[in-house]
């Protein structure tokens, strides 16, 4: 769905939380995974599964975003709605569904204030409430599909979560966030993902000061940087993340749950996450066991993600979850498919069901400060992504040529798919990407006056290497799992520092504040300054110990958020803006959405599930 900016009243929202009931019989749940129960159907749902199908053929004209989201190897594939191709000029992501503690060294982070109030019961036993957070600007809805008692943990654990990020992060203009919270497998499967979490539209923003029309931008942030809050393209929701149940379940010690008191009526105690201020149920304090993972912890991993925290580069034709690799396996030299790029511009014929590919889309904010560092034969060459995307860009075809086939046998001829195929080896190697700062946007930044950030934080090296084709711990969209993604990761070096909290494992047997205070007594103490409060200017010195550490901080000022450390309050000219020269591809790609779909000239290639398709680019 194309969407231009207009100056719209924007619809208030109220938050929610909703909690699903969980009895095996009751057939009203907030959220079904579409492909774990296909064959449990019975024939009236099947019929109206086919009625779906039917009404979702009317949208055959599909756009990949460049990338939304960060994963987790999961299961659950959620329902989408193909997005026609739009301009790059304003360029969104459509997805139905798709991470601080700043305290002195001697006390503890402030509570959160929520305030949790039943209003609805309905029929189907799903308790609505609505919460609040301690910053008005940010709220969130809740989908928790467990019994009341849990779900409540839940929602508190996600509204610390948010209130830390708002302790850090300054927002202008108000955030909407959904999450869902719920068990990835409908039945008991065996299952390592905790979630993932991603914007929930992606845009270019046309404008003089603040951006870099060369990228796309997150919607959270998006609507920081754009000049008026008001607008009608702004998707309902900013970020959405969904926390997989099963994880928590596939943990529990029932035997020890008994003897804590539990009676099998609700949900085990001492699963995977550990909730802060929890009780058994003799009312004693629960400290976290060595298997458990600080709920928190999780949402704000994925939470950061959602601001953007996420790069496009991947090998969409080689991973193993690709629609794309299916369609091509057995027609194209597996060679071939070993090209790392930008996301692409592809559609879908509406009548004969095949794919195409007419080129590549704009990276995210986040790669324009990505670069690969490469050693051969003792010689290290360094290589900017945002200069390889931009010849990448420049390659574009059309008709025939975009059928799925002709187009990786088109591209392979090119002379891009050199630096592409180059770029699957390097980044197959470790400690080759790495994320390049640039000089703070305003001269009092933090890193500027503090001689430890300045001279800690040139650069942060990324996550590379591993198996290109199936990447595990990761945390986004489980239709989404592409191999680059790893590099939307901090590299494990930064596992026990202050900067552990966007590394790709999860620290287990400790709380946040736990890690915080370990991995910041090994650094200088940071002091920043910042007013009382939003109505008290009153400057008072802090001191920065948070879980999003001050390198992480720094990725988000660069890409445009202003921070505690960076404070720009989003009235400055940004970053450089990328010198890009116009190309030929910027109309092609956008308007080839419009015309009629070429017909096939290759043969060999399988037919094309549109389901899947969608399901995989949202």
């Amino acid at each position: 769905m194309t969407r231009a900016i207009a100056d719209d009243n924007d619809e208030i929202i109220q938050p929610r939380i909703l909690i699903a009931n969980t009895d095996k019989e009751d057939d009203s749940t907030l959220y079904k995974p579409d492909s774990d129960n296909d064959n449990d159907d019975d024939d009236t749902d099947e019929g109206e599964d086919e009625d779906e199908e039917e009404d979702e053929e009317e949208h055959t004209t599909i756009e990949e975003d460049s990338l939304s989201e960060e994963q987790d190897t999961a299961t659950a594939t959620p329902t989408t709605e193909p997005s026609q191709l739009t301009s790059a000029v304003s360029f969104q992501q459509q997805t139905t569904i798709p991470n601080i503690i700043t305290t002195t060294s001697n006390s503890k982070p402030s509570p959160s204030h929520h305030s949790v109030n039943q209003t609805t019961t309905a029929p189907s036993n799903t308790t609505i409430q609505y919460t609040n957070t301690s910053d008005p600007l940010v709220q969130y809805d809740l989908e928790c599909k467990a019994d009341d008692v849990y779900c409540a943990k839940v929602s508190k654990a996600v509204g610390s979560a948010i209130d830390e990020f708002t302790r850090v992060i300054n927002v202008k203009n108000s955030l909407l966030i959904r999450i869902v919270y719920y068990s990835f497998c409908e039945k008991t499967c065996a299952n390592d993902t905790y979630g993932w979490g991603s914007p929930t539209s992606q845009f270019t923003l046309p404008f003089e000061d603040g951006a870099d029309l060369n990228y796309v931008y997150p919607q959270a942030l998006a609507k920081q940087l754009a000049p008026y809050s008001s607008t009608s393209v702004w998707s309902k929701y900013d970020i959405e993340i969904e926390i997989n149940h099963d994880m928590y379940l596939n943990s529990s010690e029932l035997e020890q749950a008994i003897h804590d008191g539990w009676n099998g009526s609700r949900i085990p105690p001492n699963g995977k996450y550990w909730f802060f201020n929890d009780t058994n149920a003799q009312g004693t304090a629960q400290d976290i066991k060595p298997h458990q993972v600080d709920f928190r912890y999780v949402v704000l991993h994925e939470l950061l993600h959602g601001l953007g925290f996420l790069s496009s580069w991947a090998a969409y034709f080689w991973t193993d979850a690709s629609p794309f690799r299916t369609l091509v396996d057995g027609v194209i030299d597996p060679l071939e498919l070993q090209l790392v790029t930008p996301g692409l511009y592809w559609f879908i014929n509406q009548d004969t069901g095949p794919a195409y590919v007419t080129g590549f889309q704009p990276n995210m904010i986040f790669d324009k400060y990505l670069v690969n560092v490469d050693t051969e034969l003792n010689v290290t060459s360094r290589l900017s992504l945002s200069d390889l995307a931009f010849q990448m860009q420049d390659f574009c075809v059309q008709n025939s040529d975009a059928f799925i086939v002709n187009f990786i046998r088109l591209f392979n001829e090119a002379n891009q798919s050199t630096l592409a195929h180059k770029l699957w080896i390097s980044m197959s190697q470790p400690e080759t990407i790495s994320f390049q700062f640039d000089a703070p946007t305003v001269s009092n930044s933090s890193y500027n006056l503090i001689p430890y950030l300045n001279q800690t934080y040139r650069s942060m090296t990324l996550l590379t290497g591993g198996d290109m084709s199936n990447s595990l711990y990761e945390h986004t969209d489980p239709t989404m799992n592409r191999p680059g993604l790893m590099i939307s990761h901090l590299d494990d070096q930064y596992d026990n520092t202050p900067d552990f909290l966007m590394t790709e494992a999860y620290h287990k047997g400790k709380t946040l504040e736990q890690l915080v205070e370990a991995y910041y007594s090994d650094i200088p103490v940071l002091h920043y300054n910042n007013t009382v409060s939003s109505s008290n200017k009153t400057m008072i010195e802090m001191t920065y110990k948070s879980p999003i550490g001050p390198g992480i901080l720094r990725i988000l000022d660069s890409i445009g958020y202003s921070t505690v450390l960076t404070r720009t309050n989003y009235t400055t000219d940004g970053n450089v803006k990328t010198p890009k020269s116009r190309s030929i591809c910027d109309d092609s790609n956008t308007s080839h959405g419009l015309k009629t779909s070429p017909t096939p000239t290759s043969q060999g290639i399988k037919a094309v599930d549109q389901d899947s398709m969608a399901e995989y680019f949202h």
